[in-house]
């Protein structure tokens, strides 16, 4: 523990608004534009979503994964999971 109190309250509040945030995001629509190939913009940042032979490849502005909790992406809401935490990483509330 740090022992400031204040501190603490603040980043558990910006996690609670990460939580919410992610709830909303994931209940929002993308844009498909192409075969296979998903659109949305998210805090100023454009999100895609590809399928290339069975796997998924998120990217966010110049940030691109293939991967979402160690594993290969396989499915659409991963994919979306993955965009998230491209988008808005824990790192930028802590």
């Amino acid at each position: 523990m740090e022992g400031d109190i204040l501190r603490a309250e603040e980043r558990e509040r910006k996690m609670k608004n990460r939580a919410r945030r992610r709830k909303n995001f994931i209940k929002r629509k993308w844009k498909e534009v192409g075969y296979n190939e998903w659109v949305r913009t998210y805090r100023h940042k454009d999100l895609c979503i590809r399928k290339i032979n069975d796997r998924y490849y998120v990217s966010a502005g110049s940030k691109t994964t293939r991967t979402y909790k160690g594993e290969p992406i396989k499915d659409y809401y991963s994919a979306v999971y993955a965009a998230f935490k491209l988008a808005d990483p824990v790192e930028d509330v802590l």
